[in-house]
């Protein structure tokens, strides 16, 4: 009789996994048919290759194969290649063609598990995540999500150079809340109603001034980014914004 593992893997976790594997083919298929990767702009940063992984279905790939670059430190994006004729590639190599609509099948298939899979019980009360020595900023997701988040991430950046510090908070029911409703707790953050904080617009990528008293308004984001008033140099930034950019 067969053994049955004890540990099998969750269906949801799969799912992820295939899709992880498949971008990767994309990225080898994509370097592959893509030009010589630029020199870097700057020494800070690494020119990388876009697989157009954010792009929802149906939306074309302009960008399928550019090479580009952020950096926090010059503080700018910048494309380093020009486009390439997406659809001759994707008529031209059979390949891409095969691995790109095998990312959206597994996309669809991810998104069904995630639905039928009863989520983890949310926290009730907020709860505190200090990094000192790295940070990995929660990506976007792939697929909409049928339900909101009970509880929004915000992250701050309170000196140069370090990396930021975050905590969750309940979502209200209005939707809106205040950092002022919330002193206490962002105080174990070294986040103190003397100081100005800035929030980062994800879309422009513009940094307002936003008061302890006044009403933000999140929407549909699960996670928002403040900065303390003068605080310019953001490890990590880069990565925040390149999750949201394709």
């Amino acid at each position: 009789m067969p053994r049955v593992s004890r540990h099998q893997a969750h269906p949801a976790t799969e799912a992820r996994s295939e899709l992880e594997r498949n971008e990767f083919a994309i990225w080898q298929c994509v370097r592959r048919l893509s030009p010589r990767r630029p020199a870097p702009y700057c020494r800070h940063s690494v020119p990388k290759l876009c697989t157009s992984k954010r792009s929802k279905a149906g939306q074309a790939m302009v960008n399928l194969g550019r090479w580009y670059t952020y950096c926090g430190y010059c503080g700018g994006f910048r494309w380093l290649s020009r486009r390439l004729n997406v659809n001759t590639l994707l008529l031209q190599d059979e390949e891409l063609c095969t691995l790109i609509a095998i990312r959206e099948s597994l996309r669809l298939t991810n998104a069904n598990v995630t639905q039928l899979t009863p989520s983890s019980t949310p926290p009730s009360s907020p709860t505190m995540t200090i990094s000192p020595s790295g940070f990995t900023p929660p990506s976007s997701p792939m697929t909409p999500t049928p339900q909101r988040s009970p509880n929004i991430t915000l992250f701050f950046w309170t000196e140069n150079f370090m990396f930021p510090k975050s905590i969750g908070i309940p979502r209200t029911s209005g939707g809106a809340f205040r950092l002022g409703d919330h002193k206490l707790t962002l105080g174990l953050l070294d986040v103190e109603q003397g100081d100005t904080y800035e929030l980062l617009d994800i879309r422009t990528h513009d940094w307002n001034t936003v008061g302890w008293e006044q009403p933000i308004f999140p929407g549909s984001e699960r996670e928002l980014y403040l900065r303390r008033q003068g605080v310019t140099c953001q490890p990590s930034l880069s990565d925040v914004l390149i999750a949201h950019m394709f």
